[in-house]
């Protein structure tokens, strides 16, 4: 006789957060080399992971990756567990040399099964800095080897722009004092101003949720991947919990640092959390990034709408290559049906998703012959206009008694 039944089985799935493709991000902090038989973590590799877990179950410990743990662990403390992130873990004593010899490499290798899994951000941390790390420096200054690293990193992310592989960065730093003094009593007026570095896809990060610890440049990089591509990691609605305490790599607590000294760290171009007046727990200051000011791409969420933009495009025209683009016959100018037509597909596939997810308030293209003639060129040029959306930075209020109200 033959079974005649029914199976029901009721599977466990994860349902924690699933981070978009735009918030893909990567740790980079240094590392041991962990094996055995349950375990297998590889220096100088990139792991994509969705949990601390996954991390832990390579082998890798407090004892073996202690920078790598505590980054990829306030990473999903704002991220959630669920969320994408690539890892990697590299020998300390390669600090310096780390990111211009291998850096470049590993992330394009994150692209050889789906393009799509490839990082739009990467957080680098350094070694638990010690005092002969920043010997030498000028009070206020940057240590000579910070300034090297970020215009490396700086360097692997305009290579990459040109793989269509378009990120941000953010790096562990700090604040130099002289041995006896704290960043309270230190001279702030003397700050090096990171926009003369010129690296506008790298931002400087000094501040730390652990006394003694780098910067927590995971945690930056989780409430990123979370966040929508134009929201800054300044606006106020990103706040942690009210208890949340944060401290300057000299472990002073950020809330004993006064206004107009935090106005210094942010006119100098610092990214860095702060109190807020009437509010608890602690703020990042803006997104700043290593350049002027007065640019769009010294904010990281601009960075990241212009690399997301320049995606869209791209996606789209790459489409067009070896296709037979109609032309007027008398000029070479490329028709004007077929233009409006391709214009409309754009904006309908690309454009107006990402404006009404609010990445910006409007977003022009247009395209022509390069050169006035596509018979003789048989290339187009493209441009591309953006309208961004502007978040609050100041705010003047006036308060006065009057005798009478109009």
């Amino acid at each position: 006789m033959a079974v005649v039944d029914i199976y029901t089985t009721l599977g466990d799935t994860r349902l924690g957060n699933t981070t978009p493709s735009d918030g893909i991000g990567m740790i980079v902090a240094p590392a041991m080399v962990s094996s055995g038989t349950d375990a297998n973590f590889a220096l100088d590799t990139a792991y994509l992971i969705t949990s601390v877990a996954d991390l832990t179950a390579m082998g890798v410990t407090s004892g073996t990756g202690a920078m790598l743990l505590f980054q990829v662990e306030e990473y999903y403390a704002k991220a959630g567990s669920g969320s994408r992130v690539w890892v990697v873990g590299y020998d300390k004593a390669e600090y310096k040399t780390f990111i211009s010899a291998k850096l470049e490499s590993i992330i394009s290798g994150t692209t050889a099964s789906n393009f799509d899994l490839r990082p739009r951000m990467i957080s680098f941390a350094s070694p638990i800095p010690t005092f002969q790390d920043f010997s030498g420096t000028t009070e206020g200054k940057l240590p000579a080897t910070h300034k090297t690293l970020i215009g490396n990193l700086q360097t692997v992310l305009n290579n990459l722009f040109q793989q269509s592989i378009r990120m941000v960065g953010i790096f562990d730093g700090v604040v130099c004092v002289p041995t006896g003094k704290t960043i309270l009593t230190t001279d702030l007026s003397k700050l090096e101003n990171l926009a003369t570095l010129k690296a506008p896809r790298v931002a400087y990060q000094v501040t730390t949720s652990k006394p003694g610890m780098s910067a927590s440049v995971g945690r930056t990089l989780g409430m990123l991947s979370s966040l929508s591509l134009a929201t800054s990691p300044g606006a106020v609605t990103t706040a942690g919990a009210a208890g949340d305490i944060d401290y300057f790599v000299d472990v002073t607590p950020v809330s004993k640092l006064v206004p107009a000294k935090c106005n210094l760290l942010g006119k100098n171009q610092y990214l860095f959390t702060r109190v807020r007046p009437q509010l608890a727990g602690v703020y990042y200051n803006d997104g700043a990034t290593c350049n002027d000011p007065e640019m769009a791409l010294s904010e990281i969420s601009f960075v990241r709408v212009g690399n997301a933009v320049c995606d869209s495009v791209e996606r789209f025209f790459v489409k067009l290559l070896q296709e037979n683009i109609p032309t007027d016959a008398s000029t070479g100018a490329i028709d004007a049906g077929f233009k409006s037509g391709t214009l409309a597909q754009l904006d309908e596939t690309e454009l107006t998703p990402r404006i009404n997810r609010g990445e910006a308030q409007a977003i022009n293209v247009d395209f022509a012959a390069k050169d006035g003639n596509y018979n003789m060129s048989k290339a187009i040029q493209v441009t591309v206009e953006v309208l961004p959306l502007s978040p609050l930075r100041e705010a003047y209020i006036e308060t006065f008694f009057v005798t009478t109200l109009n």
